[in-house]
C-alpha cells in the first residue's frame, strides 16, 4: 500500500443539507480508491460553508455518514471539520499525515489544489485526483484563477512545509479565518 491516507475535499451542499452530485462522485471516487486497498485511511475535510444553513452538521460529518453506507468502517474515516475553505480543508488534514497523501476533488479545481498542496506539504509525496464533474463554464475557472492568485500572494512566501508558520499565515491574512468575513 503506497499511499496512506486520502484526503476527500468537501464542497457545497445543498440548501437543506443534502450532498450535491459533485461530492457524491467525490465520495465515490474516495471509496473506489479505500476498497481497493490503495489506501487505509480517509479523511473527509470540510466545516460548514459561510453560505450553509449554521444548524446543518458539518460537511465532514454528512461525508463521513454517506461513506459508513457504503461499507467504511467508522474507525477508518477521520473528520476534519475546522476549515472553512479549501486551503483550510488540505492544512487541517496535513497534521500528522503528511506522507503519500492523495486528494480527491474535482477535475477544475486541480489546479489550484496542486499549487495549495504544494505549499502546506512542501517536499512531502501528495497526489491530486479529479473527478470529471460536468462541463465547467468559463465563471468557474475565472473563479480558480483568482482564488489561486490570492492565495499565490498570500502565501507565495512562508516556507513551503512549514505547518506553524503557515497556519499562523492563514489566521493572520484570511478573511475566512482572520475575521473579516464572518
Amino acid at each position: 500500500m503506497k499511499n496512506k491516507t486520502i484526503i476527500c475535499l468537501s464542497c457545497d451542499r445543498t440548501e437543506d443539507g443534502e450532498l450535491t452530485l459533485e461530492l457524491k462522485k467525490r465520495l465515490l471516487k474516495t471509496f473506489e480508491l479505500y476498497n481497493k486497498g490503495e489506501v487505509k485511511r480517509i479523511i473527509v475535510a470540510g466545516g460548514k460553508g459561510i453560505k450553509e444553513n449554521q444548524s446543518l452538521c458539518t460537511q465532514a460529518k454528512a461525508m463521513k455518514e454517506f461513506l459508513m453506507e457504503k461499507g467504511v468502517p467508522n474507525a477508518d474515516i477521520i473528520e476534519e471539520e475546522n476549515s472553512k475553505d479549501t486551503v483550510g480543508q488540505i492544512l487541517f488534514s496535513r497534521y500528522p499525515y503528511t506522507e503519500n497523501v492523495i486528494i480527491i476533488t474535482s477535475d477544475y479545481h486541480i489546479k489550484r489544489v496542486k499549487e495549495i498542496a504544494k505549499v502546506i506539504y512542501g517536499k512531502n509525496k501528495f497526489k491530486v485526483i479529479g473527478i470529471n464533474y460536468k462541463k465547467v463554464d468559463k465563471n468557474i475557472l475565472e473563479n480558480e484563477r483568482k482564488s489561486l492568485n490570492i492565495f499565490l500572494n498570500q502565501f507565495g512566501d512562508v516556507n513551503k512545509g512549514n505547518y506553524d508558520e503557515i497556519r499562523k499565515r492563514l489566521f493572520e491574512v484570511h478573511p475566512l479565518y482572520n475575521g473579516t468575513i464572518k
